[in-house]
């Protein structure tokens, strides 16, 4: 499938692991390691379903976090997160991991935002 075709309604969903001979599907790199930047959906940005399908895949690939910790999100995938009861928390730079830690373990043990109550299911 050439970026940018659209698949038929009902279509089965081409698998972006599997290699059909003649497909022009390569895994999507996840991320570019250097920036954190998330270059699969990046790069199809603007090819309707195409980048809706990668967005899904990058969803399901999560689906055992809570928390996403994220510098830039677009309010459609933001949604998509939530109703899998994933919150993603916007930053404003990249930061350390062990100082997001460290300020979400305080945050725990001082007063957790009703959103972070909710993901670690306490009430």
């Amino acid at each position: 499938m050439q970026p940018g075709a659209h698949l038929e309604p009902g279509a089965a969903r081409p698998s972006w692991s599997e290699k059909e001979p003649g497909a022009h599907l390569e895994r999507p790199s996840w991320s570019d390691k250097k920036h954190g930047r998330d270059k699969a959906v990046e790069d199809t940005r603007g090819m309707g379903q195409i980048h809706d399908e990668v967005v899904q895949d990058k969803v399901e690939a999560l689906s055992d976090c809570k928390i996403l910790y994220v510098t830039e999100i677009g309010g459609p995938s933001a949604a998509r997160l939530v109703r899998q009861n994933m919150m993603p928390v916007k930053v404003k730079a990249e930061i350390k991991i062990e100082d997001i830690l460290r300020e979400l373990l305080e945050r725990i043990r001082t007063s957790p935002p009703p959103w972070l109550r909710k993901a670690l299911q306490v009430d």
